[in-house]
């Protein structure tokens, strides 16, 4: 039986790493690819193309790894919201940097990443420190409210990672979302 009693859980885009946003879609596209939508260019393996884009590990976030990859301890983890048909891009601009992860998840749109979170924790139940970092407020308040929620008594540690700061968490909240249109 595994006997990790930490778990860090790293988004990819804006947090374990400094990508392209959908403002950059024109250098990836083409006569035969174009985006019209940020999901179909976050979809796309050009929108992850080192030779086109000056893709960069976000320094904290990168120390926090480089720490919990040399405890035994802790299972470390990438879960991100890009599409499973852009594993092979990310994992290479991974191991071009020599970052590694005991699991990837890519979610698509299709789940909120504390699911995952909830069935690695029921799996590993000699877990009992999380760290999880993250750029999405309203990830980090989905984390805050489910361990919340639950009688088992983790230390989770929230971080925020902003465009030049990153953030430990203590308290979250958070109301009127309004969805984000760009025109």
């Amino acid at each position: 039986m595994e006997q990790y009693n930490r778990l860090q859980v790293f988004d990819f885009d804006e947090t374990f790493v400094r990508v392209p946003s959908y403002a950059s879609k024109r250098l990836a596209e083409n006569s035969e690819i174009t985006f019209t939508h940020p999901y179909d260019f976050y979809d796309h393996p050009n929108s992850l193309n080192d030779n086109v884009y000056n893709i960069q590990m976000v320094g904290p976030v990168y120390d926090a790894w480089k720490e919990g990859r040399g405890d035994m301890k802790t299972f470390q983890t990438l879960i991100t919201h890009r599409v499973k048909e852009v594993e092979k891009e990310v994992k290479l601009v991974l191991s071009n940097r020599s970052i590694k992860f005991n699991e990837f998840h890519f979610l698509g749109r299709r789940t909120p990443k504390v699911d995952e979170v909830i069935i690695m924790l029921e799996a590993r139940p000699n877990i009992n420190v999380i760290e999880i970092y993250e750029d999405s407020i309203h990830q980090l308040s989905l984390y805050q409210d489910y361990f919340n929620s639950v009688e088992h008594a983790y230390e989770v540690k929230l971080y925020l990672v902003d465009k030049s700061n990153m953030f430990k968490i203590d308290n979250i909240q958070i109301s009127g979302a309004k969805k984000v249109i760009l025109i």
